[in-house]
């Protein structure tokens, strides 16, 4: 698996994207006090504490940071810690650790290229 640290490294250039697509898209969604996000790709973290958990403090809200690489996870939770984001190990089609939370939005950002078997 990537190195979190060479991935945030390079992730920078991402920067960009996130700026300007989050914004539009959060005026797509819908939020309200209390509003559950989940974060599906959540990688080494930064993007999500930079860009979603802004949004979702608006709205004293909870954000559920998923990763399928325990390396990215362990290093998110280790360099971006926060009361309103829980972080965990796992897949959106098998092993999901939040069966029973409803989310009000959720996002997959720069996700899609690292999935090998699209179907």
């Amino acid at each position: 698996m990537i190195n979190p640290e060479q991935y945030e490294a390079c992730d920078v250039m991402t920067d960009k994207d996130a700026s300007i697509f989050l914004p539009k898209a959060y005026k797509l969604m819908d939020w309200c006090r209390g509003t559950k996000v989940l974060d599906y790709g959540c990688g080494p973290g930064r993007r999500a504490f930079t860009y979603i958990l802004p949004q979702v403090e608006k709205f004293e809200g909870k954000m559920y940071s998923l990763d399928i690489s325990e390396d990215m996870v362990t290093y998110a939770q280790k360099t971006y810690p926060h009361p309103a984001v829980q972080y965990a190990c796992g897949d959106i089609m098998g092993d999901f650790p939040w069966k029973n939370v409803k989310f009000d939005n959720i996002l997959s950002f720069y996700v899609l290229h690292f999935i090998e078997d699209i179907r």
